[in-house]
């Protein structure tokens, strides 16, 4: 493996103690979600970073900020248009609604923008902005280490270098949850119009 290459999780990942790097995770969170979706919607699509059909836990994706949470779901079809004529489809936005995702106590996370916890788990900096196959292996890795922790945090690829969580479905997760529908809406949100105008981002 070149130094170029990302890094696939140790053999010897399962043994190796993540207790002095795990942390509490509280506070409020915003999602983007399609209308009419369930409350909690845990995901097990391909296309997350750290959610695959064939992983053991689905995975609910979250953003300390409004505007990550826009570039996350959006980001990657916006930077493929040519910087002066970017535009996002209104129906596309319209059919998001905002959820509040307000996690209470006794919910432990790994934080993977945390160097000392990356070099615990045998991880350098460049490993979870890597490709989705590798991000996924690491998935895995994490949803089966005996320290049986609940998500990760990590940073946006598309808005660092804010930071975004992923929760893993475990049976305790969604007790541990408070989500709500918020107003308004992306379509109508004056925070997400001001992104709009500030990117030059039209809608169409």
């Amino acid at each position: 493996m070149s130094r170029g290459d990302p890094k696939p999780p140790p053999a010897n990942l399962n043994t190796r103690s993540l207790d002095a790097q795990m942390r509490g995770l509280r506070g409020l969170f915003w999602r983007l979600s399609l209308r009419g979706s369930a409350n909690v919607d845990w995901s097990d699509r391909a296309e997350g970073r750290f959610s695959h059909p064939a992983l053991p836990c689905k995975v609910l994706y979250f953003a300390s900020l409004k505007s990550t949470a826009f570039w996350e779901r959006f980001g990657d079809d916006l930077l493929d248009q040519d910087g002066s004529t970017r535009a996002i489809s209104e129906p596309l936005l319209a059919a998001r609604v905002w959820k509040t995702v307000l996690v209470g106590p006794g919910l432990r996370v790994l934080n993977l923008t945390d160097a000392a916890a990356l070099r615990t788990i045998g991880a350098d900096g460049a490993t979870f902005s890597a490709h989705y196959e590798c991000t996924q292996r690491w998935a895995a890795g994490l949803m089966a280490h005996p320290a049986a922790i609940d998500g990760v945090i990590y940073a946006s690829r598309l808005n660092p270098p804010k930071k975004c969580v992923a929760l893993f479905e475990r049976p305790h997760s969604a007790a541990s949850l408070k989500v709500q529908v918020r107003a308004p809406a992306p379509i109508d949100d004056p925070v997400i119009l001001a992104l709009l105008a500030k990117e030059r981002i039209r809608l169409m």
